[in-house]
């Protein structure tokens, strides 16, 4: 499978890239930092699963999400955040995403929940 990592974060763009890519079954790990790169990431690689940072720079999860279902692209995915706000994890879930998660709590638990998705359960 091929996923995307899209964080503005660099240490938690390449824990995630680093932990993912080990991951059985993943055969491409591909990350972006902002908005317009992970626009063009899912053009290029047409991922299956998405790992979306909140408030990328330029844009937001969000918005990703709601491009992809204007799009009519298919794609797993989770989003992970700074910010607990439930409207904002409700918006996420409506839009698509499968899991809204804390970075800065469920880091290893989003690792897992990509493995899971990977391996189809």
């Amino acid at each position: 499978m091929n996923i995307l990592i899209a964080d503005g974060a660099q240490l938690i763009r390449e824990r995630l890239v680093r932990e993912i890519a080990t991951l059985p079954g993943v055969a491409q790990t591909v990350h972006s930092f902002d908005f317009n790169s992970t626009r063009q990431r899912i053009k290029m690689l047409r991922p299956d699963i998405i790992v979306l940072d909140m408030f990328l720079p330029g844009g937001t999860a969000l918005a990703v999400l709601r491009h992809l279902n204007e799009a009519g692209t298919r794609v797993r995915s989770l989003v992970l955040s700074s910010s607990p706000d439930r409207l904002l994890r409700e918006r996420c879930l409506a839009a698509g995403a499968e899991h809204y998660l804390l970075k800065s709590s469920e880091l290893i638990k989003a690792i897992d929940l990509v493995g899971e998705m990977v391996t189809g359960r």
